[in-house]
């Protein structure tokens, strides 16, 4: 994973594109009276803004070192665009609720919280990281097939099918948690989980219908989410 920021493609661009998704991400800010210099000394905004930075800056930099995928055939064309206003809206409830009220973990234990979310946040990063860099040109933001599309079963897609759902899963769990919001939790188990597993099952009757034999088998040694261990 950490290979690719050998060589950084535009960075610039990249730049420029992690601090407009923090900006977007931070719009709760202005609409809360808010002391900023309490608020900068809360450890948990710290980690907060640290991860999210990371989470920008690395998908932003494998997207573009790989450059991005064009379906030729898609399915359910609305649902990235569903699931990342969902995921904004999410972001926006879990830092609202914890700045416009004085901060009590909910947990009662505020280290092993931050602890637990920063874990979960890195391991989904590196999931989205991982499944973009090896798809490579076959990784689309849709449902659908890139041109001359194979059935990619290597690295970390031997391990699982769904990686990249995986990591949004856990990111979407993590951030809530960090930032103590009940409300933003809701949003990821109500909202995000349920699309996410829809989105699952239409990719997996797709490549299903394409790969066919191929896949049946690959479905069949290889879990969804859960990795396998043991290879």
């Amino acid at each position: 994973m950490f290979k690719v920021w050998l060589v950084v493609p535009n960075k610039r661009v990249l730049a420029f594109a992690a601090l407009i998704n923090l900006v977007f991400i931070s719009l709760p800010l202005l609409f809360i009276a808010v002391d900023f210099t309490v608020l900068s000394s809360n450890p948990v905004v710290w980690i907060f803004y640290t991860l999210m930075t990371l989470f920008c800056l690395l998908e932003s930099h494998a997207s573009l070192l790989i450059g991005s995928g064009v379906a030729v055939k898609a399915d359910k064309s609305f649902l990235p665009y569903l699931i990342g206003i969902i995921l904004l809206l999410l972001f926006w409830v879990s830092l609202y609720e914890f700045v416009s009220k004085p901060y009590v973990s909910w947990l009662h234990l505020n280290w092993l919280q931050w602890l637990t979310a920063s874990c979960l946040m890195l391991a989904g990063i590196y999931l989205r990281v991982i499944s973009i860099s090896t798809l490579n040109k076959y990784f689309l933001s849709h449902i659908g097939l890139a041109s001359k599309h194979r059935l990619i079963t290597t690295g970390i897609y031997a391990r699982m099918r769904h990686p990249s759902e995986a990591g949004l899963l856990l990111i979407c769990i993590a951030v809530p948690i960090l930032l103590g919001s009940i409300n933003g939790l809701l949003l990821a188990v109500l909202l995000i989980v349920p699309l996410s597993f829809y989105r699952m099952n239409r990719e997996d009757k797709l490549m299903r219908v394409h790969f066919t034999h191929s896949f049946d088998d690959y479905r069949q040694t290889t879990p969804a989410l859960f990795p396998k261990l043991i290879r």
